[in-house]
């Protein structure tokens, strides 16, 4: 993605400089007056961060920017239906202990158990729409950055092509364009069910049996430590080699 945003700011900067190709032999731009050619003294464009790189990506979506917002919508209900079935078996849990030993005793349990494959069907469902919206929005934002890509280059002086090979021209209109598909229509879902999902699931914990959630949150909490100190000694390995 910053690749992407990279390259749209190097043509952009071409587009912005306008003018003719000067012919071969002429001084160049500030030559002989004691200051830098114009190019020379540009400043470098720095990369957009994360919120406006996807701000930007889905103002070429169009239209079809509306179906990137649905898609991460249901990907989000996606996350809360996969906790679903953990509460099932929970109540079926809950059915057998009360009758124990006699297991057969226990009613309601083919309920749960259907209830629970209801949960898991329809969360397929909604995370298939989810991503069919996201792959319209990617596929319609990749074609609107290739067609506005082609266009600029139709107007830029012909000198800027002995410049720039024609391979990398390609690479920055075809194959930038094209991985933003994977961002918008996979990675920008799959971070916001990441992010629901665990939210369901304390919030779960802590409607049942807060004291339990409180409990289970313990080996949650000494995993995370341990991730965050096993990956800050590999990071100050790799600074210090």
């Amino acid at each position: 993605m910053a690749e992407t945003a990279t390259a749209a700011g190097v043509l952009h900067g071409t587009a912005s400089s306008g003018g003719t190709t000067p012919p071969a032999g002429a001084p160049a731009a500030g030559a002989g007056s004691g200051r830098a050619p114009a190019a020379d003294r540009a400043m470098p464009v720095a990369p957009p961060g994360p919120k406006e790189a996807v701000g930007r990506l889905l103002g070429f979506a169009g239209s079809r920017k509306k179906l990137a917002v649905l898609g991460c919508v249901l990907a989000g209900v996606n996350g809360v239906f996969a906790v679903m079935p953990l509460v099932c078996v929970w109540f079926v849990l809950r059915d057998l202990v009360a009758v124990a030993p006699n297991w057969s005793a226990a009613e309601g349990l083919a309920f749960w158990g259907w209830l629970a494959f209801t949960f898991s069907a329809t969360g397929l469902l909604v995370y298939f729409a989810a991503l069919m919206c996201t792959h319209l929005a990617a596929f319609r934002t990749a074609a609107n950055m290739r067609k506005q890509a082609l266009g600029h280059l139709g107007r830029v002086p012909l000198g800027y092509f002995d410049s720039h090979a024609s391979g990398h021209l390609r690479r920055v209109v075809d194959g930038c364009a094209g991985q933003t598909e994977d961002m918008l229509a996979h990675k920008l879902p799959d971070f916001v069910g990441s992010l629901v999902t665990p939210v369901a699931f304390v919030a779960v914990m802590f409607a049942f049996d807060w004291i339990m959630g409180l409990v289970c949150l313990v080996p949650i909490a000494i995993s995370a430590l341990m991730m965050w100190w096993m990956m800050g000694r590999r990071t100050k390995k790799g600074r210090l080699r």
